[in-house]
């Protein structure tokens, strides 16, 4: 609970799996939940939600951070390896390059360039998510 992860014996998987059905009907436009609610599903969304307790004399509550996957913000992740270029007949030349990686969204229209920093930030697993605050979509 320290680490801001959601043990499994806090909520049981039945009523993780009831709390995430009611909240994918109550979802905006173009988000949806990471994965289905099927129950072969509930472990990776304990892995991926956060929690936070809040609490006072009267009692605790338990805010649960679920992610989201907007349906126009889901890139495929490449790495950018830059190769040596000849630059004359004895003289190899490196380009340096800012962004080491670029998503690539599925209409293969749309990228995104993410430094090493931005990537640190992201929670990589079987799904990796990243934060939302990026702003650069070319």
């Amino acid at each position: 609970m320290l680490q801001g992860k959601l043990p499994m014996n806090l909520i049981n998987p039945t009523t993780l799996q009831i709390i995430l059905r009611n909240v994918s009907t109550h979802l905006p436009e173009g988000n949806e939940l990471i994965t289905s609610t099927r129950s072969g599903n509930i472990q990776l969304h304990c892995e991926l939600v956060s929690v936070t307790l809040i609490g006072n004399s009267h009692g605790i509550k338990i805010m649960v951070n679920v992610p989201l996957n907007a349906t126009d913000q889901h890139f495929t992740l490449y790495k950018t390896i830059v190769l040596l270029s000849r630059v004359s007949s004895y003289t190899l030349a490196r380009y340096s390059v800012d962004c080491s990686y670029v998503g690539l969204c599925p209409n293969y229209r749309d990228y995104i360039l993410i430094t090493e920093a931005y990537l640190r930030r992201c929670i990589i697993n079987s799904i990796s998510l990243c934060p939302a605050d990026i702003d650069h979509l070319h």
